[in-house]
């Protein structure tokens, strides 16, 4: 459902030919053509995932101390402590694991033993006990590095990030589906570009009872998640 928040335990599946993206903080993770992902954890200083077959792309702009990013596999986990960029590409036949950090660094972690991986290289996995490997050189760009590209292009060029920081989950829709200006009374005020006659917030969606937060509000606005959790509805100038 659009704008319903992701929580622990959740599955996503993209299918043939389509690609797909969530936010997590300042960071995100995109996932490739047929590809199954569960969020096994999700809290202030761990977010943790598993990939039973296809390939996501972790970006990570920016960690505070402590947090954590956890990529598992049913072969190995993969846990990353700092910014960068990571791909992982799972097998769906066997489990076969490779990861490529095009800029970062991270540890692999299998059944008693652990291995470095650092900016520049991929390494395949053939077993959980990390003794079957091979490392090679990052792999030239396919059609889905291209894809998460563009996307990291797409927040960091964000003209909202003058008015918000890149912690506020959606914050690039904003640039899609409004624009800002300043307010004498308010300061810096972001107002909806397309809206019917009457509109008001809060009108056009459903509660939802969601973990841990309780009662949550889904808006059906195109313009997503932030608007409804972030700052405060205010009614400026006859808008």
């Amino acid at each position: 459902v659009r704008n319903r928040p992701l929580i622990m335990g959740d599955r996503l599946w993209s299918d043939q030919n389509s690609q797909a993206e969530f936010q997590v903080g300042s960071s995100a993770i995109r996932l490739a053509s047929n590809t199954s992902v569960e969020i096994l954890d999700l809290n202030d200083n761990i977010a943790q995932i598993k990939v039973a077959e296809g390939s996501v792309n972790v970006r990570i702009r920016r960690l505070y101390k402590g947090q954590i990013v956890e990529v598992d596999t049913p072969m190995l986990a993969f846990s990353i402590n700092r910014s960068g960029s990571y791909r992982i590409d799972v097998d769906p036949y066997d489990g076969q694991t490779t990861i490529s950090v095009w800029k970062g660094a991270g540890t692999v972690y299998g059944d008693g033993a652990n291995f470095r991986i650092r900016s520049g290289e991929a390494v395949a996995f053939y077993d959980v006990n990390l003794r079957d490997y091979e490392v090679y050189g990052l792999a030239a760009e396919d059609d889905f590095d291209r894809y998460a590209y563009d996307r990291d292009q797409y927040w960091e060029q964000s003209p909202s990030l003058q008015y918000v920081d890149d912690d506020m989950v959606g914050y690039a829709q904003l640039d899609t589906y409004g624009s800002w200006s300043i307010s004498a009374s308010y300061g810096n005020v972001w107002y909806p570009a397309q809206v019917s006659a009457g509109w008001a917030p809060y009108r056009d969606g459903h509660w939802v009872w969601q973990e841990p937060w309780g009662w949550t509000w889904v808006d059906n606005a195109p313009c997503g998640f932030a608007p409804s959790h972030y700052g405060r509805w205010v009614y400026v100038t006859n808008r």
